[in-house]
């Protein structure tokens, strides 16, 4: 079929118009073969037709498949499962905060609690007044209405008309105070003592008070009675969020 031989150009015509089921390694018909394309044997050895979905590949990301997604192995902490009620959990959170901010300057007032673990609004600070009468034997006194559960708390207390004055700090877990007396020391001196609230009549006659539970609303005063000390005392306080 060399150019300029006799018949070389009957012999072109003929490659030409050759289609391609007429090759000798390719399929000799296209009848049944809609959308399917041309791949090459097992055997490497020619074309054949082929359907274009690959069965295989649904099969590998069915649950259990070799390369399986499981949306139940993310989660917003730590990557390890999509869980519904966290997740739900998180979006109430949202939207509860957008509530609070969308209600204006008045409730812009945002705090979390001492726990960590709750949103409040109310203001940070809390002032308050509450009596103990201390004749009365030890024991405990719940103060509430704070309006939130403090983290510290100032004491200021005293007994009318007398030199019995005490202030102290505490936060649950220590407890500071110090205290004016006419005991068996100089008259209207002033002595230190590990608890919040102390009261002094004589060196013998105390009253001693400090926080035993921080609540969500106020906080617990737990009293311990010493000799026979006599009279009320007014406690006022500075409560902080």
């Amino acid at each position: 079929m060399a150019h300029g031989t006799a018949d070389w150009w009957s012999r072109t015509r003929a490659l030409m118009d050759l289609d391609f089921k007429d090759l000798t390694d390719t399929p000799g018909s296209y009848a049944g073969k809609a959308g399917t394309v041309p791949e090459v044997t097992v055997l490497e050895d020619g074309l054949e037709f082929s359907d274009t979905v690959i069965d295989a590949h649904a099969a590998r990301h069915e649950n259990g498949g070799a390369d399986a997604i499981d949306l139940g192995t993310f989660n917003h902490d730590n990557l390890g499962g999509i869980v519904a009620d966290n997740h739900h959990a998180r979006y109430t959170n949202i939207e509860a905060v957008n509530a609070i901010l969308a209600g204006g300057a008045a409730n812009l007032k945002l705090f979390i609690n001492a726990a960590g673990d709750t949103l409040e609004w109310a203001n940070g600070i809390k002032l308050g007044l509450f009596t103990r009468d201390i004749s009365i034997a030890s024991g405990t006194q719940e103060v509430s209405g704070v309006g939130f559960k403090p983290s510290n708390v100032i004491f200021f207390a005293n007994q009318g008309n007398s030199v019995k004055m005490s202030i102290g700090i505490d936060n649950g877990t220590l407890s500071y105070g110090f205290a004016a007396y006419s005991g068996s020391g100089v008259a209207g001196s002033w002595n230190y003592n590990p608890t919040a609230i102390y009261i002094v009549e004589t060196g013998g006659d105390v009253y001693l008070g400090n926080i035993s539970v921080l609540g969500s609303d106020g906080f617990t005063i737990n009293w311990l009675k010493y000799g026979t000390p006599t009279g009320t005392i007014n406690i006022a306080y500075m409560a902080f969020r």
